[in-house]
């Protein structure tokens, strides 16, 4: 099992330029495609059809995971990666250039790598952007390569005001 890194928001400056991970593997089956499926509406036979994947689909002839599903995972690889203690509050700012190179084929199995691009002050808090690649297991490519970005808020001190997130 992958340990989680446990640092303090001014501790995250020395994370630039690191990676963090790889994450344990993750097994992907056919019944968290279809829960995404239902909970999204999002019902493509590519997706929740094996039989007719078996027949038609171009995918090795196998159901593949949606993209946004695959894009879902990212919170929870990463938080099994890092924590950051001494914030009230951490928030997804969103993620930019998100590619998904290669598909998920069901079943499979998948897992986070996560590049440290910068650590930013903002006020409150810092700006942590990364980027991620969810890997495949037995597959060349990726499923997916994003920037993500986080902004943890530092809890207040004792005297009311902010905790300093520099170093």
């Amino acid at each position: 099992m992958t340990e989680c890194l446990r640092l303090t928001p001014s501790e995250l400056p020395r994370l630039c330029g690191q990676t963090l991970g790889p994450t344990d593997w993750k097994e992907i089956t056919q019944t968290h495609i279809n829960q995404f499926a239902e909970a999204t509406g999002d019902k493509q036979w590519i997706h929740i059809d094996p039989e007719r994947a078996a027949k038609e689909s171009p995918f090795r002839k196998k159901t593949v995971a949606h993209g946004y599903f695959t894009l879902a995972l990212l919170p929870d690889f990463f938080f099994s990666m890092l924590e950051v203690e001494g914030c009230r509050l951490i928030v997804n700012l969103g993620a930019d250039k998100i590619t998904w190179p290669a598909p998920v084929r069901i079943p499979s199995r998948v897992r986070l790598i996560a590049l440290v691009q910068s650590v930013t002050p903002v006020e409150g808090g810092v700006d942590l952007c990364l980027k991620m690649t969810i890997e495949v297991e037995k597959q060349r490519r990726p499923a997916l390569e994003a920037e993500v970005t986080y902004r943890y808020y530092v809890r207040e001190s004792a005297s009311g005001g902010e905790q300093s997130a520099q170093p």
